[in-house]
């Protein structure tokens, strides 16, 4: 059975859809998503990784972010790639050690409480 992740040093990059998270450890840091990557099909991550992930990269390719990443209160960065064109409802919601973002050009939507409670922004 091929992995739907894999994990280097404090990195998670999620490889496949519909990634299941059990057998990872909390020591992430940083999680990146593979541009192939349908974000509707991933779960919400465990506790122990939301507690601590303080950067998400999303590879080119990614088109929409949903809220995989909410409540994530020790996220500081988030590279978003120029394919991005919409972030959905309470995607980084909750995520209040977040102080700046920049949202690609091609960005169209930005649904109901994608920010909301990111008090430092």
């Amino acid at each position: 059975m091929s992995q739907d992740f894999t994990v280097k040093g404090k990195t998670l990059t999620i490889e496949k859809n519909n990634a299941d998270f059990k057998s990872c450890d909390g020591k992430i840091d940083t999680v990146v998503v593979a541009g192939t990557v349908d974000m509707t099909t991933i779960s919400e991550l465990p506790d122990e990784i939301t507690a601590r992930v303080k950067k998400v990269v999303f590879c080119e390719g990614i088109t929409h972010v949903d809220a995989t990443f909410s409540y994530c209160k020790c996220l500081k960065t988030i590279e978003f790639p120029e394919s991005l064109e919409s972030i959905g409802p309470k995607a980084f919601c909750g995520c209040v050690s977040l102080k700046e973002i920049t949202i690609p050009k091609n960005v169209k939507d930005i649904y109901d409480e994608a920010f909301a409670q990111c008090s430092n922004l």
